[in-house]
């Protein structure tokens, strides 16, 4: 009886922590590499539990390290690989930057003092390249959706301007100020024409075109006839028209 009860305290000795010099932190890679917007796992596990305490990640040591990831706290794009698990400690860092590259440790640290290292892991470097294969093709998809649409937008424009230039006159600049100058042709439909006055009748019968008779009667004289309408003045017909003739005849002179 007493040596079984013996053999419990060296057992419970041993997991309390009497048997520290078992436990191991252990980073199986020591390195890794990741493209920008990738996510990124670190592995670490533990041999077993060991003393009393948390296990966090940090990147780089001394006075410049940073925490990463610790049981306790909400860090943004770090989670656990396996929630919960007493021996799996690895983590998924999402949307990696090239900020993101350095040397991380898994850590063990003590309970009491608190942030006292009980011991790391080897460490993992970290380096990040460009743009994933998936990232670079999301990025690529929406340039070439954005030059399309700038090159519909142009053509648009452009086919507007031409139909605005194809229905309005051009502007002319005058020293003071732009005018729009009218066709010739609605400037002569504007002007009022002219008034014309055709040439008063005349009774010399060598004027007037078309004579009958071919002047054999000298007594018989040729007048034009010309038909006003109105308050028009008269107008000479043009020539080859046919126009009305009166004959007018005069009575000889009495002889004295």
């Amino acid at each position: 009886m007493q040596l079984f009860s013996l053999t419990l305290g060296l057992a419970l000795l041993g997991s309390s922590g009497g048997g520290g010099q078992d436990f191991q932190v252990l980073q199986p890679w020591p390195s890794a590499q990741a493209s920008a917007g990738e996510t990124l796992t670190l592995n670490c596990t533990v041999t077993k539990r060991g003393l009393p305490g948390p296990v966090k990640w940090l990147k780089g040591s001394g006075s410049d390290r940073q925490l990463i990831y610790a049981e306790i706290g909400s860090f943004h794009r770090v989670t656990r690989a396996v929630p919960n698990s007493v021996s799996d400690y690895s983590i998924h860092i999402s949307d990696i930057r090239p900020e993101d590259a350095g040397t991380y440790y898994c850590v063990k640290f003590k309970k009491e003092p608190p942030d006292e290292e009980y011991q790391r892991g080897a460490g993992t470097v970290v380096s990040v390249g460009g743009l994933s294969t998936s990232a670079a093709s999301a990025v690529g998809g929406a340039a070439c959706v954005l030059v399309l649409l700038l090159l519909i937008a142009i053509y648009f424009y452009l086919r507007k301007r031409r139909g605005l230039s194809r229905h309005s006159p051009r502007s002319i600049y005058t020293g003071s100020s732009w005018h729009s100058p009218v066709p010739a042709a609605r400037r002569q439909l504007r002007q009022p024409p002219a008034p014309t006055r055709s040439p008063a009748p005349t009774s010399d019968p060598s004027s007037c075109p078309h004579q009958p008779n071919d002047g054999k009667d000298k007594n018989i004289l040729y007048a034009e006839l010309l038909h006003v309408g109105g308050a028009q003045s008269p107008q000479k017909s043009p020539v080859g028209e046919q126009t009305e003739y009166a004959v007018i005849r005069a009575a000889p002179a009495a002889s004295r």
